[in-house]
């Protein structure tokens, strides 16, 4: 074989440079990547493709709609009721105040006239001792009359710190409950100051 046969018969242990690429030569630019394919663009108003949905796995049971949910239970019976609020308290507070106001006007006046009675009860205590007639002195009297004022006074002071309690929108049940305590606690102040200036009550008294 000569050498220009030699040179013109292909090897076929080194590749064919002409059958390399068989692709079409691009125009522009470089070639494209291997397995890229050329896709036109969407248009903007259409939708894009959805994805086929997947297979349900073999084997596995379809999905199973839910239940409708059950209805909540009713509460208990002995489900405690909702707390008050500041507001709820306050209300309550000024109507027990009002209420507390009220009985110790009507306790104002029982004071009042007890005060204004205790010659009369000395007097019957007197007859059912045998004891000679009680007269009430003037400084007896004159204290009934100091006792009847302090009670009106400790009436209106208590109504009066009880209604500022309430405007402040603070607690004031309590305040006609001091003030009644300290209405009774005078009454019987009074009641032995008028005892004690009797001197045959003192008498029966100390001899008993």
């Amino acid at each position: 074989m000569t050498e220009n046969e030699a040179a013109s018969t292909p090897d076929p242990s080194k590749p064919d440079p002409s059958k390399a690429d068989e692709r079409p030569r691009p125009r522009y630019g470089e070639l494209a990547p291997e397995g890229w394919t050329w896709q036109p663009p969407v248009p903007p108003t259409a939708e894009p493709p959805q994805p086929p949905a997947a297979p349900a796995p073999t084997g596995m049971a379809a999905p199973r709609h839910s239940a409708p949910p059950a209805p909540p239970a009713p509460p208990a019976a002995h489900t405690p009721a909702l707390a008050k609020t500041p507001a709820d308290a306050l209300r309550t507070d000024r109507r027990i105040t009002i209420a507390l106001l009220v009985f110790g006007l009507f306790g104002l006046w029982i004071a009042i006239s007890t005060l204004n009675s205790i010659p009369e009860a000395i007097q019957m205590l007197h007859s059912q001792q045998g004891l000679a007639d009680y007269v009430a002195s003037q400084d007896d009297m004159r204290t009934i009359l100091i006792g009847n004022v302090l009670q009106g006074i400790l009436w209106v002071a208590t109504a009066a710190w009880a209604v500022l309690r309430l405007q402040k929108s603070r607690r004031a049940f309590w305040v006609p409950l001091v003030g009644g305590a300290l209405s009774v606690i005078l009454l019987f102040a009074i009641v032995s100051i008028v005892a004690a200036n009797d001197p045959l009550l003192m008498q029966l008294g100390g001899a008993l």
